[in-house]
């Protein structure tokens, strides 16, 4: 029986009964189609895994099909496989040479332009001639507060070595980029698999694996900065305080923040929340509004302190809050408080009684100084 016959029929689940020789049954795999008007996959010789720098790969085809492959590093980003391109061998056998980590996909191209499916391996690539780098326990070139323990860790079986420049003034760093620059330079060995050192300020290190059985590893260089916590910006302060109540038809507020800073403020009237003001900045440390009782009876001040000269500070204080409201005055009020030596007048100048004062604002005159009053 034809060899690819059979082996058609027996992927279809057809197991014919035919009286078959032993050298009928010594199947070529490689002329097996995967199915019909498809060829079979091509066979990577070696598994997933790891492997030395420069191990052959071997890609085998069916014998009348072409290998393609595409390789796509570890080092691709963010999609590699969206960029990698497949490379047409034209042969049915191909070598490829493993010089660094990635994934090898390959598929049978046929002489009908029919391909099959596609098979892959993912391979680590390690030189074995030489130890791995050592790895730190946080991000290199983070910024990590004072006393922050940091972590070197060599490869297991090998040991840490490393020189160290602390700056503590903004400065620093006075170690070479380039491992041909280290001819000049002590390193400490540890002999130990992890060193651990506690930030003293923005720390620049370089280090490299050792041990027995293999040479060094490259130099890796790192910059750990220290952060400096910024202080506290106090809050603005308020005069007069919150709680306040106003008894005439304004009241004034005065808005404080530190010097060096300015003020920003909102103010917000609780009787009419429409009228909701955006926030504003001064140009100084003192800002002074007036409130009226004409727009409302209770209002909210909110205000910040903002930074903009001095580093060592917060760039902005917390919100310092202010509640005002407005006490309107009865007659009976207004004789006890005044008594008869003051003179009403409505806010078009007209001189009244104010024993028969009606609800609304008067300007009150006593010994030569006047106010505004709101009567119920």
């Amino acid at each position: 029986m034809n060899k690819k016959l059979l082996a058609l029929a027996c992927l279809f689940g057809f197991v014919p009964f035919v009286n078959v020789s032993a050298a009928d049954m010594s199947v070529d795999s490689s002329a097996v189609y995967a199915a019909e008007g498809q060829y079979a996959a091509p066979v990577i010789s070696l598994e997933s895994g790891t492997y030395r720098p420069n191990t052959i790969v071997e890609i085998t085809a069916p014998e009348d099909g072409i290998v393609a492959y595409r390789f796509v590093s570890d080092k691709s980003t963010p999609s590699p496989f969206a960029a990698a391109d497949w490379i047409d061998t034209g042969a049915s056998t191909f070598n490829y040479t493993l010089f660094e980590s990635g994934t090898l996909e390959a598929k049978t191209i046929g002489d009908n332009g029919t391909e099959s499916e596609v098979v892959s391996a993912i391979y680590t690539v390690e030189d074995n001639s030489k130890w791995a780098a050592p790895t730190y326990s946080v991000e290199n070139y983070g910024s990590y507060p004072e006393g922050t323990e940091i972590t070197i860790t060599a490869p297991e079986g090998a040991y840490v070595a490393y020189i160290m420049d602390v700056s503590t003034g903004g400065g620093g760093g006075f170690l070479p980029a380039d491992n041909a620059a280290y001819a000049g330079f002590d390193f400490i060995k540890t002999d130990e698999n992890s060193f651990t050192f506690k930030l003293e300020g923005t720390s620049y290190l370089t280090v490299y694996s050792y041990g027995e059985g293999r040479s060094d590893s490259d130099r890796v260089f790192a910059t750990f900065y220290m952060s400096v916590p910024k202080k506290t910006l106090d809050v603005p302060t308020f005069s007069p305080e919150s709680g306040n109540k106003f008894t005439g038809t304004d009241g004034e507020v005065t808005i404080t923040s530190p010097e060096g800073s300015v003020v920003q403020y909102m103010v917000i009237n609780n009787d009419n929340l429409d009228a909701y003001s955006p926030s504003v900045t001064a140009k100084t440390n003192v800002a002074t509004i007036t409130l009226s009782s004409e727009e409302g009876k209770s209002y909210e001040v909110r205000a910040w302190s903002i930074n903009s000269t001095d580093s060592e500070y917060e760039s902005v204080s917390e919100m310092a809050t202010a509640l005002y409201t407005f006490e309107t005055v009865s007659v009976e009020e207004i004789s006890a408080e005044f008594g008869g030596n003051a003179e009403f007048f409505t806010m078009d100048g007209v001189r009244v009684n104010e024993k028969t004062l009606a609800p609304g604002i008067y300007v009150v005159v006593k010994d030569g100084k006047s106010s505004k009053i709101l009567v119920k």
